[in-house]
């Protein structure tokens, strides 16, 4: 297994040990996990395909696996927010204290608890 924490190549680790399946049926099982998912749209250029995509149906991730996607998918903290919660923690306004909130535990993994 390919080791490369905290990039997308996290998923393929969870594909690959996910009962040998393959990387499309891992993130399509994945996507239906999403609250507000009720279905996806899929193409299939044959019916091997069609066949190995219907199996997400049957795949069941485990909430490790769940969480170990989830944190490979989740997108980084995006510029102001990160220099603002790096420099500025303790003066933000309601605002930007709001949007930090929603990303807090990313802001906690990159510059440390804050208060």
């Amino acid at each position: 297994m390919v080791n490369r924490c905290g990039s997308p190549w996290e998923i393929v680790d969870v594909a690959a040990l996910m009962l040998a399946t393959f990387i499309g049926c891992a993130c399509l099982a994945w996507t239906l996990t999403r609250p507000g998912v009720h279905n996806a749209a899929v193409a299939a250029r044959n019916l091997e395909q069609l066949e190995d995509l219907l199996g997400c149906f049957r795949l069941s991730l485990a909430g490790e696996d769940l969480a170990l996607i989830d944190r490979a998918s989740r997108p980084g903290i995006i510029y102001p927010h990160w220099h603002q919660a790096d420099m500025a923690g303790e003066r933000l306004s309601p605002a930007d204290e709001d949007i930090i909130g929603t990303i807090r535990d990313q802001v906690a993994e990159r510059f440390g608890a804050r208060s």
